[in-house]
């Protein structure tokens, strides 16, 4: 029994719809957002005449948190407080006042509803974000174009030592392209509208409790990793699927029908899978994959398999 080389999953396949796929998000969702606060100057810069404490209220490096001002204390802002009256208290890990300074209190106001009028900009700008605009700009459809290109140029080289492959006309290409590129633009838009959904209430539940904008801003970042997590995760799993797919297809092109079975061989390989490393199964008959539910996939197809198909020669 002969085996042909097979086709596996290549970072080169995915890297640029991970890509496309961040610069969908960035552009949909993240940048309108990163623009308000620059807009905004969430980091206002001290004031002529404010004192150091004044000043890091304004700023927001020091914040009211219902009790007292907690926040980045340096020297000369600990000594302005001891000066005004002010107690630390450990408990609370705050400053607190018997009676509150009235120039203390108006920068407390000042920085507030600097706040509420940013926090405000940003729900305006969440519900007016254009993520399909976004997602058809990234060019998800022209990423997988490249991606089946790259896939096809490494199956001509393989099958060119046995056969002469048929050609994967400009048709074929398009209609695979379109399917996988809907069905990713989906889950990018998806994903997309829960982030806009938790943003959105992470923003309402800050305005409600008075806190400020710089601690927002925070959690923006924060999301912007998840989606930029999400990207590569979905590049990743999409293009695995693809990848199976398009060597199926393309190997029973040139008269192959079946695969040995792989798997990668560490401790992470579902026992499942295990059962089916170097058994000899069609093209046409996927094996089950999973025996709790019945489910039945090549490799690479089943969530997140890392698992290889080795082509069979008769």
């Amino acid at each position: 029994m002969r085996y042909l080389p097979p086709i596996p999953l290549k970072e080169k396949y995915w890297i640029d719809i991970e890509r496309r796929i961040e610069r969908a998000l960035w552009e949909g969702v993240f940048k309108p957002l990163y623009e308000v606060f620059k807009e905004s100057g969430v980091e206002i810069k001290n004031d002529v005449g404010d004192s150091p404490l004044i000043a890091a209220i304004k700023s927001g490096r020091i914040t009211f948190n219902g009790l007292g001002l907690s926040g980045s204390f340096n020297a000369a802002t600990t000594k302005e407080m001891k000066k005004l009256g002010g107690v630390y208290k450990r408990a609370g890990k705050s400053w607190v006042f018997d009676s509150m300074p009235s120039e203390v209190q108006s920068a407390i106001a000042f920085a507030s509803a600097k706040s509420e009028k940013t926090l405000g900009r940003l729900v305006s700008t969440l519900d007016s974000l254009d993520v399909d605009s976004a997602i058809t700009k990234a060019g998800i459809k022209e990423g997988y174009g490249h991606s089946v290109d790259k896939m096809n140029n490494d199956f001509l080289k393989m099958s060119e030592k046995i056969t002469v492959a048929p050609m994967l006309t400009a048709q074929a290409v398009d209609t695979i392209t379109k399917e996988w590129a809907e069905n990713l633009e989906l889950y990018v838009r998806n994903f997309a509208e829960d982030q806009i959904l938790e943003m959105r209430k992470t923003i309402t539940d800050n305005t409600m409790a008075g806190y400020r904008a710089e601690g927002v801003a925070k959690k923006i970042q924060k999301e912007y990793g998840v989606s930029k997590r999400k990207a590569k995760f979905l590049a990743r799993q999409e293009t695995a699927l693809l990848t199976s797919k398009f060597q199926k297809e393309r190997f029973k092109d040139i008269g192959v029908t079946r695969y040995r079975w792989s798997t990668s061989g560490d401790e992470r390989v579902r026992g499942d899978h295990k059962e089916l490393n170097g058994k000899i199964f069609s093209w046409d008959s996927p094996p089950v994959t999973d025996r709790r539910t019945g489910k039945r996939n090549h490799p690479s197809e089943d969530f997140g398999c890392r698992c290889i198909a080795i082509p069979v020669l008769d």
